[in-house]
């Protein structure tokens, strides 16, 4: 390895322990899913209403969360699954990938 490639790695790691650091000052729990502040909108699209929601989801949150998924963003899509349900990372993961076929 490279001493450039060893100071990026040790860069990204001081990052990573900021942000961490920083959340858990705020008080946040690290594996909760992240809490959406009140009345901020959902980013919606108009959602086909012949298909149905999965159970838990509105329409509106499923068409954000496929919207995502169209737009190749599928973190965005398995955050927005979070928020929109409470579940955990791994079910939120699972159920965004059954969503992609």
């Amino acid at each position: 390895m490279t001493m450039a490639t060893i100071l990026m790695a040790g860069a990204a790691l001081v990052l990573l322990g900021f942000a961490l650091i920083n959340r858990a000052r705020e008080g946040s729990d690290l594996m909760a899913p992240p809490v959406r502040q009140p009345g901020a909108p959902l980013k919606t699209q108009t959602a086909q209403p012949d298909v149905p929601a999965p159970a838990g989801l509105m329409m509106e949150q499923r068409a954000a969360i496929e919207a995502a998924l169209r737009a190749g963003n599928k973190i965005e899509a398995i955050k927005l699954y979070r928020e929109a349900t409470g579940a955990g990372l791994k079910t939120s993961k699972d159920a965004v990938e059954s969503l992609l076929g």
